[in-house]
């Protein structure tokens, strides 16, 4: 009777000592979250950023183009600078945690603020006689960001009758916050190059707006010369694409 009494109390005890009172562990089967958005740049390069969150721990982010794997960042804040001379379009990430377990972004695309085809004109300030006018290609960024939030819009243009062409630049980077915009004319002479401003002005409230579901500069400013006489001018320019041709 001992003996058995004494086998019953040691099953009691191994049972007891088995049990800890904690619920088995719950697997972690929660993906993480991630975004892709753009960061800034002083420089003509700029940064993808994934935010990334996760229930446990986000342990690395993968940066895709399609479907090519283009970085892997395993240190938060999780970052990519693409080569923007390439395409800009159709950016992902991946982010895993610790389970294995793997969420995807939206895809994303790159663009600027002035980022482009531009069609521009300048005429006397009353609007009633043209000047000038051509096409615009802003196709990249250059310089501190602005008050805007966006560094410089960068590119070149051409007047219709092929006679003037040169760079552009649009900005809203000095502190007053003036959106401005200027037209450079580049000539190639004797092997030397001579880059002297073609037109310059502000927009009018230093802010684009949209006129007929078009993104538009309007304001004034000046149509240099080459005698160095400056005519003052009114200033249209009208976005009719964002995409790059």
């Amino acid at each position: 009777m001992k003996s058995a009494f004494l086998s019953a109390l040691t099953a009691v005890l191994l049972l007891t000592a088995c049990d800890d009172g904690l619920a088995p562990a719950t697997p972690d089967t929660t993906a993480p979250a991630v975004a892709l958005s753009r960061g800034t740049s002083d420089t003509r390069e700029l940064a993808l950023i994934a935010t990334a969150t996760d229930n446990v721990k986000v342990t690395r982010v993968e940066f895709y183009q399609g479907t090519t794997l283009l970085a892997t960042d395993t240190t938060s804040p999780f970052t990519y600078t693409p080569d923007l001379t390439a395409a800009r379009t159709g950016f992902t990430a991946k982010a895993y945690d610790a389970a294995g377990n793997v969420g995807s972004s939206a895809a994303f695309d790159i663009t600027t603020r002035y980022q482009g085809v531009w069609n521009w004109a300048v005429s006397t300030p009353d609007g009633a006689t043209s000047l000038d006018s051509g096409t615009a290609t802003v196709s990249s960024e250059s310089g501190p960001v602005g008050s805007d939030g966006a560094p410089s819009g960068v590119g070149g243009f051409e007047n219709q009758t092929g006679t003037v062409s040169g760079d552009i630049i649009m900005s809203q980077s000095d502190p007053a916050g003036t959106l401005s915009a200027t037209l450079w004319k580049v000539e190639k002479t004797a092997g030397a190059i001579l880059v002297t401003t073609y037109i310059s002005g502000t927009d009018g409230d230093n802010t684009l707006t949209t006129v007929q579901g078009k993104t538009t500069f309007e304001g004034s400013g000046w149509l240099h010369s080459e005698d160095g006489s400056n005519q003052p001018v009114r200033i249209t320019l009208v976005q009719s694409s964002a995409e790059l041709p």
